[in-house]
């Protein structure tokens, strides 16, 4: 799953710290530091993986969750 913007990006030495509660690039911005560490929590009881990097080539970001795959044992077919 992978979500891309246009935005001015983010600092990538910083990236690993943006995945904390409260925690904002840029105080300028609205929102309170939730959202990030919301996916990273969901992607973690998913057994996922979340990544954050600047778009390349362009501005913006791009975020996105890999899942593992899963069994056929685990899959429901109802």
């Amino acid at each position: 799953l992978a979500v891309e913007d246009e935005g001015t990006g983010i600092d990538e030495a910083k990236s690993g710290e943006l995945s904390k509660a409260f925690v904002r690039m840029d105080s300028r911005y609205g929102g309170i530091g939730l959202g990030l560490s919301i996916v990273t929590r969901i992607a973690q009881l998913h057994d996922a993986q979340f990544f954050l990097h600047n778009r390349q080539p362009g501005p913006g970001v791009r975020a996105w969750v890999l899942f593992p795959k899963a069994s056929r044992q685990n899959v429901s077919t109802h």
